[in-house]
């Protein structure tokens, strides 16, 4: 029986929950169904590693080094399930302290659930700032096409005042 490769993706291997579940998925993993690889950005400047206890189980993990990098309000968008366990309110939060610095930023969110009219509230009043792009089920590219869009009306907006990033 040919084996399905699966590829388990985590941005650092800190000490947390999303880190200790990915972990111990891939070791639970049924090896004569699974090929089964952790790729991770490099695990630096962490509260906390779970590196060793990864390699003590003797799992080789494929390192991406662009997994990690700074927060770009330019570069980010927040999608998924916009329910409470998914942490939504800290992204709008979040959001809104950067637009106060700044003005041209735009943050998106994709998505429906529960919390879909709270959030809402709380992003406003940034009108414009803060689409919602609601559920998707045609196609990430096409998603992408419309977040790349309302990144390069940004940039022509900086680039109109003299700014640069």
């Amino acid at each position: 029986m040919t084996r399905l490769r699966v590829a388990h993706v985590i941005t650092r291997l800190c000490k947390g929950g999303a880190q200790e579940n990915t972990f111990h998925t891939v070791r639970l993993a049924n090896r004569d169904t699974f090929d089964v690889d952790l790729v991770s950005g490099p695990t630096e400047e962490c509260e906390g590693s779970i590196e060793d206890t990864v390699a003590a189980a003797g799992i080789r993990v494929l390192r991406v080094p662009a997994l990690v990098r700074e927060v770009s309000p330019f570069k980010d968008l927040a999608v998924g399930r916009l329910e409470p366990i998914k942490g939504f309110t800290y992204f709008v939060d979040a959001a809104r302290r950067v637009a106060q610095s700044v003005p041209d930023a735009v943050f998106v969110l994709a998505g429906q659930g529960s919390l879909e009219a709270s959030l809402r509230a709380q992003a406003a009043p940034p009108s414009g700032r803060f689409p919602f792009l609601g559920p998707r089920d045609d196609g990430f590219d096409r998603m992408v096409m419309r977040i790349e869009a309302l990144y390069e009306d940004v940039a022509r907006r900086r680039a109109r005042k003299g700014e640069t990033n």
